[in-house]
């Protein structure tokens, strides 16, 4: 069902992952099966390129290991220092932050 998922949301997005690929997140997802797991997994293979591998070591198994891997990425595209800063915000806040006072902290 979890690679039925990922097949549906890659295609609303005009992408797909090659056979050899597929081999590789049907195993991820033999380990985890949590709809956030999928919805991460989607966020990762959607944008890689059918010619770069995917193995086990470029393929997260876990929803922490997901959710380390989009921080990671978040870091190289805006900056280790906005990043950590925002994330540093947000957990401080009690009850969350709305994205107006999310951009009000960090200007």
């Amino acid at each position: 069902m979890c690679s039925q998922v990922l097949k549906h949301q890659l295609l609303r997005v005009k992408r797909k992952v090659t056979s050899g690929q597929q081999i590789y997140v049907n195993n991820a997802f033999s380990k985890c099966t949590l709809p956030m797991f999928v919805n991460l997994t989607f966020r990762e293979v959607r944008h890689r390129r059918s010619h770069k591998d995917v193995d086990e070591s470029s393929l997260s198994v876990t929803v922490h290991e997901s959710i380390e891997q989009l921080f990671w990425s978040l870091e190289k595209k805006c900056g280790q220092k906005l990043v950590s800063r925002a994330l540093g915000y947000i957990t401080m806040a009690k009850m969350g932050l709305s994205e107006m006072e999310l951009e009000d902290v960090l200007a």
